[in-house]
């Protein structure tokens, strides 16, 4: 759903109303990352050449080499999470598993404001969330990104 491009099997997307600073999510072959619209390397890690391709590649790390010069570094970061199932709870409630194994229950109230979000108000229609490469989607572009709902505060549930 938030695919802006795609190129020799580069995925690029950007979430509606992601957190700042502006960026977007490049995905290849598995590996994602988020850049900065100068390029640089914001979080996660990415090989730009195939693996076992018998080329000498690089990896695009966050950072820069000590000149400053480039975005290309051997710094190491985490990689950036990924939402791989998810269940509603009722309301505006869905309970999320991460590819590193977390999980949680969030409360999507917090980030119904806006006209893209103001159909999910409705929780028939809020229901009908999907999983779309990392993110949580519905049928109208609403998405929310996978590290914005990793870095949320989870919610307990009724017993």
């Amino acid at each position: 759903m938030p695919i802006i491009s795609t190129f020799f099997g580069i995925v690029i997307r950007m979430y509606y109303s992601d957190h700042a600073p502006p960026h977007f999510h490049a995905e290849y072959q598995g590996q994602r990352a988020t850049f900065d619209f100068t390029g640089r390397l914001l979080a996660g890690d990415m090989r730009l050449t195939p693996p076992n391709s018998g080329r000498t590649g690089r990896t695009w790390r966050r950072g820069g080499p000590s000149s400053g010069s480039s975005p290309w570094s051997e710094v190491a970061v985490s990689t950036l999470p990924c939402v791989v199932k998810a269940e509603y709870r009722g309301a505006h409630r869905i309970h999320v598993w991460f590819d590193d194994g977390r999980e949680k229950t969030l409360d999507f109230a917090q980030w119904l404001k806006g006209p893209v979000f103001e159909p999910l108000k409705d929780q028939a229609y809020f229901s009908r969330f999907f999983l779309d490469g990392g993110p949580i989607g519905w049928p109208n572009g609403a998405d929310i990104a996978p590290e914005t709902l990793y870095a949320a505060q989870g919610v307990e549930e009724a017993a």
